[in-house]
């Protein structure tokens, strides 16, 4: 038996309509962090998993024992389709991908970029120029099919650097960097936060290079779930108490 083509096109409909049904069933009317139970499937990459999962995981261990968060970091790019297919619950994701979609969205926290090389490369300190960059081997990143934000601008004000090293782990990149000439550009709690372990120094950028901003995205069928919201509060909440870079 293969479906028809009307079969073909009432299929999306229809898993949309399980879906739902599935979650008007499994909803309850209240939450207690406490006592109920709940497993998340959270997207979201290595950097914004320190940053904020870490400390969630903290909290959730004191305040909310039975939850379960399931973290997964492929596809970032293709985060909107993830949760309208509900293979996940909660997207972390860079806001120049989030902006771009319908899904509800809030900003979580801010950051900016920093370049770094390894402490003991003899060839720079203070700042990093773009004849620097231009000479010295240079390690980039890649989500998915889309080039990193600083690459974008960089290619924008005419200096095109492609990566002689690309990586899709900021938190690798950040510990390859150790013992060789390479640089590369980091969010700077990140690379605060890694400094001595991979032996970072941080420099200045060779140009001005606009923060990124982290969002909390999600899709609609979840937004009145009682642990669902709850969840959310508690991920926003520490995204607000960030200091600042």
């Amino acid at each position: 038996m293969v479906p028809t083509p009307f079969a073909q096109t009432l299929a999306p409909r229809v898993q949309e309509s399980m879906r739902e049904l599935e979650d008007i069933i499994t909803s309850r009317a209240a939450f207690d962090p406490s006592r109920d139970k709940q497993a998340f499937r959270v997207l979201a990459t290595d950097y914004s998993a320190l940053i904020l999962i870490q400390p969630l995981m903290a909290a959730l261990a004191k305040e909310a024992p039975n939850i379960r968060i399931r973290l997964e970091s492929r596809d970032i790019a293709e985060h909107a389709a993830r949760l309208q297919r509900s293979e996940i619950d909660l997207a972390i994701v860079p806001q120049r991908f989030s902006r771009s979609t319908n899904l509800p969205t809030e900003p979580l926290f801010s950051d900016r970029f920093v370049a770094a090389a390894w402490r003991g490369n003899p060839e720079i300190s203070g700042r990093l120029t773009f004849k620097q960059l231009a000479r010295l081997p240079y390690l980039t990143y890649n989500l998915g099919p889309l080039a990193s934000m600083v690459d974008t601008l960089f290619e924008e004000l005419g200096h095109v650097r492609r990566g002689d090293i690309i990586v899709e782990s900021f938190v690798i990149g950040a510990l390859l960097l150790k013992g060789t000439r390479q640089v590369t550009f980091l969010q700077q709690r990140l690379a605060t936060l890694l400094s001595d372990q991979a032996e970072l120094q941080l420099l200045e950028p060779p140009c001005k290079i606009p923060p990124i901003v982290e969002t909390l995205t999600w899709h609609p069928r979840s937004a009145n779930d009682p642990g669902h919201r709850w969840i959310r509060a508690r991920m926003l909440g520490l995204g607000r108490s960030l200091a600042s870079p």
